[in-house]
């Protein structure tokens, strides 16, 4: 029953760290749409912006556009860093430190000289993986 609901747990992070990623994927690409739409505009009407000397102006709009598609893409690299370098990090010790911390709050509750146990537990298997 301990290992079903630790994998239960495992699944439905992994399942909202997905959405997340998914989210911002497309939250990116929309970003960078409008910006190269934009670029391709200015690139086909190039001769009325020099002549009505709007260059600065379409220089800050896509600036614009970027800085904010800069943003979702820093977003975007913290949670796939988040999503796939943590497995990565614990490796196969993933799914013993989720029981291990599984067995210590079911046999003695969320008090905090529990949690120095669980640190032990957490820094014994970190320990061995470097």
């Amino acid at each position: 029953m301990l290992v079903g609901s630790i994998f239960i747990i495992g699944s439905v992070l992994n399942i909202i760290g997905v959405y997340i990623n998914y989210m911002a994927t497309n939250a990116f690409l929309k970003q960078k749409d409008k910006r190269v739409s934009l670029t391709k505009s200015v690139l086909s009407n190039i001769r009325f912006i020099k002549s009505k000397a709007r260059e600065l102006y379409y220089h800050y709009r896509i600036s614009a556009i970027r800085r904010i598609e800069m943003k979702y893409l820093r977003f975007l690299f913290y949670i796939e860093a988040m999503i796939l370098t943590i497995p990565f990090v614990l490796g196969a010790y993933t799914p013993i430190l989720l029981w291990v911390i599984a067995i210590d709050f079911s046999q003695s509750g969320l008090h905090s000289e529990n949690l120095n146990t669980i640190e032990s537990h957490f820094g014994t298997l970190v320990g061995k993986i470097q």
